[in-house]
């Protein structure tokens, strides 16, 4: 500046507070000619353009002087915040290099200011050179244009999916309900439209959506058939961070399927404090393992205690295996007969077998005629299932 430091503590102090500055009051206040306000404000114009956050001087007529605008700059990202959004696209690996790239070419070319965008350009260029594409390289990115809207619209859809354990093909009539991303990959959670949970979840009570992995969807179909809402407040993807419970255990369901143990903890742990009784039983699992969080079996006990109370059978089964085998309670027959039966009458068929065999084998109560009866009952029950265990157990009674 050329009026020492006075003259420029004053355009700082009028400009950067969103005041008005008027060149020729300004001249006169300082004794300089406004030639010399002009140069000065040239200067500022090239700072505040080449500063952070980027603005620039213009003249306003209605107000009779020079003040700072960032109008033109806000449809831009600054080199920051660029530079970020590009590393973050590369380091999460989630597309091949035909569909990646030319989104970070769009990103860099549309959002950079022209006299900046050699920079970026330099900044990701290793990163790029180097970039790791998925081992599926399958290309998705129209796919999750299409599942969205199915999401959206609350279209059902017919997909034919590859499972991942097994590499068997599936085909499946769903509710699509959000989209997921997480360790490389994009999912897509749904509940499966008339699947029998009894024969093919090992969960029957589980009321979950089921995740897809989208690059596994070989084909799909959006049908012109709708589905209702299942939730008061519908799931929505960036929910788990804001209190959703459903989505909560959902995501702590999804890592725990990827057997990313720590993360699954940490997700079922927020659902379980809102009182969710199957993260509850899952974050119980969890402790009694020690997969994700230290072994403590006595938390694992008393969790299994509150989803239990609740009346989720796979707990109340845990907790009746608790106090059965001293696992985190004192042994107690008659608590483990308690929760024994209660899971059993809730429909879970390990209790359900469990008591059927302590009146077959323990002779627990009273009158044998009394122990087989209750025994070929809670065999015939868990026999409904048609696994070859409980036909051969059922066998015994009637050889």
């Amino acid at each position: 500046m050329r009026q020492g430091r006075d003259l420029e503590d004053y355009y700082q102090q009028v400009l950067a507070q969103g005041g008005v500055l008027n060149k020729q009051q300004t001249a006169d206040r300082f004794g300089v000619s406004e030639k010399t306000i002009q140069r000065d404000l040239d200067t500022l114009r090239n700072y505040f353009a080449d500063s952070e956050p980027r603005r620039e001087i213009l003249y306003n007529s209605a107000k009779g002087g020079y003040l700072l605008d960032d109008t033109r700059f806000r449809r831009f990202l600054t080199s920051s915040e660029i530079l970020a959004v590009c590393k973050i696209l590369l380091e999460s690996r989630s597309m091949v290099k035909e569909e990646m790239f030319p989104i970070l070419d769009k990103l860099v070319q549309v959002c950079t200011p022209l006299d900046r965008l050699n920079q970026v350009k330099d900044l990701i260029s290793n990163e790029r050179f180097h970039y790791v594409e998925p081992q599926h390289g399958r290309r998705f990115i129209q796919s999750l244009w299409d599942i969205g809207t199915a999401v959206e619209n609350h279209n059902l859809m017919e997909i034919t999916y590859c499972r991942t354990h097994d590499g068997e093909t599936r085909v499946r009539t769903v509710e699509p309900v959000g989209i997921l991303f997480s360790e490389y990959y994009f999912y897509l959670a749904a509940f499966i439209e008339g699947i029998d949970k009894d024969k093919h979840f090992q969960n029957p009570q589980d009321n979950s959506p089921t995740i897809y992995r989208i690059d596994r969807i070989q084909n799909y179909k959006t049908l012109d058939r709708h589905f209702a809402q299942r939730y008061t407040n519908r799931f929505q993807e960036g929910e788990m961070t804001q209190g959703n419970v459903t989505a909560q255990y959902m995501t702590g369901r999804l890592y725990a399927e990827l057997s990313y143990n720590v993360p699954a903890g940490k997700w079922y742990t927020k659902a379980a404090e809102q009182e969710c009784p199957e993260a509850q039983y899952e974050l119980g699992v969890c402790y009694e393992a020690g997969d994700g969080v230290g072994k403590d079996e006595a938390k694992a006990a008393g969790l299994y205690r509150k989803a239990a109370v609740q009346g989720y059978a796979e707990a109340q089964n845990k907790l009746g295996e608790c106090y059965d085998y001293g696992s985190g309670v004192a042994v107690d027959e008659n608590e483990a007969e308690k929760w024994y039966q209660k899971a059993a009458e809730n429909g879970n068929e390990t209790a359900m077998l469990t008591l059927a065999d302590k009146l077959f084998v323990d002779g627990s109560l009273d009158d044998t005629d009394e122990k087989m009866q209750k025994a070929a009952m809670w065999y015939q029950r868990a026999c409904g299932t048609g696994k070859h265990e409980r036909t051969v157990r059922m066998g015994r009674l009637l050889l």
